[in-house]
């Protein structure tokens, strides 16, 4: 893997050790995404409390967009680690993102989520937050 840097980069380019939490952090979000994509209608009876949110044929389709999203995420993340340079500042931004969706996402839908839901989406978002700061560490030296 070669890293491109202009001659005005100040930064040095992480070392391939430092870039194992980007490649691996993409790894898991791909995963996540694909659950959602094929488990949605299963995701969906687990996650909500509310009957009609169950059996809503919205709610399937909603976590198979989420898991697209999440699915594009994980590419753009990987595509930022293989770039180099100053591409590597945007995944930490991007990871932390996710992390704080996750717990605004807990605030917002508290009343209709499971307790099973909760739990992992608390997960999820610690593990965003974490790799976030372990990227960042790595793009920093």
């Amino acid at each position: 893997m070669t890293l491109a840097l202009s001659a005005t980069d100040t930064r040095s380019a992480a070392p391939a050790r430092g870039l194992r939490s980007f490649h691996l952090y993409a790894v898991l979000s791909a995963l996540v995404a694909l659950d959602l994509l094929l488990f949605a209608d299963w995701i969906a009876a687990l996650a909500f409390t509310d009957p009609a949110l169950t059996s809503s044929v919205d709610s399937a389709l909603w976590l198979r967009g989420l898991g697209i999203g999440t699915l594009l995420f994980a590419l753009t993340v990987e595509i930022s680690a293989r770039r180099g340079g100053r591409w590597l500042e945007v995944a930490p931004l991007m990871a932390g993102t996710a992390g704080a969706v996750c717990f605004i996402a807990i605030a917002a839908a508290w009343s209709v989520l499971s307790p099973l839901a909760v739990a992992v989406l608390a997960v999820l978002g610690a593990i965003d937050l974490a790799f976030a700061r372990s990227m960042r560490r790595a793009v920093e030296g």
